[in-house]
């Protein structure tokens, strides 16, 4: 299976920073130390979000380092492991299409992104008082997003290196964006970025399906990874793309821990300084437990593999590190060495169905 870990913050729990502290929040040596980690830890690839509501709650830390660039120095210092910042769909895509490929150049090769759709906390609120606004609020925002990533990635089609003599000038009309672009940054000859989407319901499934090569899903029970991945392949039919051209790794929350009262103790600690309200499932408990629950996902349902949320980065993704995968290993669901690049690590997932 593939292992991958969401970096943002200082954990995926809300109440992280009253466990670790503030200070390292903004320094991009924690980042950089924990994608050496995760490295260690023989972890395909880490994302990291920069997005944050523009209002702070409960008084909460609030802000974050910008992803592209705190990555590009964490690049200095690994080999292998995929790097993919958020990239919000709004702006130029020629300017996106020409930073993302200067990352991924700058990562050797191991550079991605993740569109994301960007709301304000005005854009929000008024969206959500009013479902039937906020359904076509939704389709709207997601059908921008679709035609944006599309914009980025038949820019990189045109910029391929190998095909340098045959550089062409896109010129796209029609859509939320219109492109006339000379070649700024050929792609590499091993492809252009991969491009992952985080996708709940079918409007991001369909967005997927069309422009990503990995798609995060956050499904709550084996029955839920069944039911998506049955919907994915047939929105990937849609596209002509075959059965199933993504790599699927499904999102969840951990606590960790060695023992289950541990875990557990910790769980409730968080919570009762701010509850988890998330948009994934959470597993409390021991590596030994999580690595059972992600057998049975990838081996009984079929996901590819996981995007790990650590609920504290600094306590729970060394438990990832030291107790679940040697667990993994064990079992022999993961791998002993980095072996292909990013790329061909990430893809027969989709070729061999």
């Amino acid at each position: 299976m593939y292992l991958a870990a969401a970096l943002d913050g200082l954990g995926a729990h809300p109440a992280a920073w009253h466990r670790s502290g503030t200070a390292g929040l903004y320094d991009p040596a924690r980042v950089v130390a924990m994608t050496r980690l995760a490295e260690e830890g023989l972890l395909d690839l880490i994302t990291l979000d920069d997005q944050q509501p523009v209002t702070a709650a409960g008084g909460a830390p609030h802000g974050a380092l910008d992803a592209s660039l705190v990555l590009t120095q964490a690049a200095g210092t690994t080999v292998h492991l995929g790097l993919f910042p958020t990239g919000v769909t709004t702006g130029d895509p020629v300017v996106a299409a020409a930073r993302i490929a200067t990352f991924d150049r700058v990562t050797g090769g191991r550079g991605g992104w993740r569109p994301r759709v960007a709301l304000t906390d005005e854009e929000r609120r008024r969206a959500t008082e009013d479902p039937e606004r906020y359904v076509a609020f939704t389709e709207e925002r997601f059908a921008q997003a679709t035609d944006f990533t599309g914009a980025v990635t038949e820019l990189w089609a045109a910029w391929r290196e190998d095909e340098r003599s045959g550089l062409r000038r896109v010129v796209r009309r029609g859509g939320a964006f219109d492109v006339d672009a000379c070649p700024k940054v050929p792609v590499l000859p091993s492809g252009p970025p991969l491009t992952a989407v985080l996708a709940h319901f079918s409007t991001p499934y369909r967005l997927a399906a069309r422009h990503a090569d990995l798609v995060f899903v956050t499904p709550f029970s084996r029955d839920d990874v069944v039911a998506v991945l049955t919907e994915v392949r047939a929105h990937c039919a849609e596209q002509e793309r075959g059965p199933m051209p993504l790599t699927v790794l499904a999102d969840l929350n951990v606590v960790i821990a060695d023992t289950e009262a541990e875990a557990a103790a910790r769980r409730s600690a968080l919570d009762a300084l701010a509850p988890l309200n998330s948009d994934a499932a959470t597993f409390t408990g021991t590596p030994a437990g999580l690595a059972d629950l992600l057998e049975e996902w990838h081996s009984d349902a079929g996901v590819d593999g996981f995007r790990l949320r650590p609920a504290v980065l600094s306590e729970d993704l060394p438990k990832v590190v030291s107790g679940l995968v040697p667990v993994l290993q064990e079992r022999g669901l993961f791998k002993t060495a980095y072996g292909a690049p990013l790329r061909s690590r990430l893809r027969p997932a989709a070729a061999q169905r």
